[in-house]
């Protein structure tokens, strides 16, 4: 994942640390991560999972849309010592892609940890299906 050293900053140390399951959405410009909106108007539950609020984030996205913004997938936060996808991760991971239009084959789905750093995670339609792997994190200026 291709992430802008400003908006890798702001999903570290903007994303609000408790509770676990914060979240939002990437934008960005060319190939590279530099946008970055946070749903703070998530539903909140008993359960900690993050549900979007698609309603406030189809809003930002025609917005980020006349304004040339691309979407480039959602985050969430874990705790520290939760350092991978949850089955129900890769569930919805795996239901925004088949919802997404076929000119979309890539989204990112990064795994944020408030204050400490954050694990990326690409989705990408193959001819088997939807492939979601773990990837590496190039951070530019």
């Amino acid at each position: 994942m291709r992430i802008t050293r400003g908006a890798y900053q702001k999903l570290i140390y903007d994303c609000p640390p408790v509770p676990p399951e914060s979240g939002g959405m990437l934008g960005g410009h060319g190939g590279f991560v530099d946008t970055i909106h946070f749903d703070f108007t998530r539903t909140m539950t008993d359960r900690l999972i993050y549900i979007p609020n698609v309603n406030s984030l189809n809003v930002q996205l025609e917005r980020w849309c006349n304004c040339g913004i691309e979407f480039m997938g959602l985050f969430h936060s874990h705790p520290q010592n939760q350092p991978s996808l949850s089955s129900a991760d890769a569930c919805y991971i795996r239901q925004i892609m088949k919802e997404m239009p076929l000119s979309i084959e890539v989204l990112y789905f990064p795994i944020i940890y408030p204050r400490y750093g954050m694990d990326a995670f690409c989705a990408s339609r193959k001819r088997d299906g939807i492939v979601i792997k773990k990837e590496g994190i190039c951070i530019s200026l």
